[in-house]
């Protein structure tokens, strides 16, 4: 049986290849591994887009999720009017002070609220709070 490049490297590739033979009809030899290898590089191919795909929605969904829970306070692009500023003690989430805290420190801060801010963690899942972190460092000037 000759080797047919990328797809023979795949762990999927390599299950079907041992246990093809008792999905697929016998005696279509050569034919039958053909369709093997086609369905092994569809499905190889469609697994790549979904997961090329998915960061940029996860961060629309941080970015909506910024509008709709931190925009009001924080301003857009993280920067908080002079009134919020001197009134809640913020500062820009761009900024120095915010940006050199750490993801566990961000994180926290968001789930749990710090100073006058209120905590999101009933509010937002684990990995909304997490999406938002990320989003936050987008925002470093």
């Amino acid at each position: 049986m000759a080797k047919t490049g990328f797809a023979e490297y795949i762990t999927f590739a390599v299950i079907l290849r041992r246990f093809g033979s008792y999905f697929a009809p016998r005696g279509l030899g050569e034919e039958r591994e053909k369709m093997t290898m086609r369905l092994v590089v569809t499905i190889a191919l469609f697994s790549l887009v979904i997961a090329l795909a998915l960061p940029p929605m996860a961060a629309a969904d941080a970015a909506a999720d910024y509008k709709a829970k931190c925009q009001a306070c924080h301003g857009p692009g993280g920067v908080p009017s002079e009134g919020m500023a001197k009134s809640m003690g913020m500062k820009p989430l761009g900024g120095a002070d915010v940006q050199g805290m750490s993801d566990a420190d961000l994180t926290a801060a968001i789930a749990n609220g710090k100073g006058k801010m209120k905590g999101f963690k009933g509010t937002l899942t684990d990995a909304q709070i997490s999406d938002l972190v990320k989003y936050i460092r987008t925002l470093k000037k």
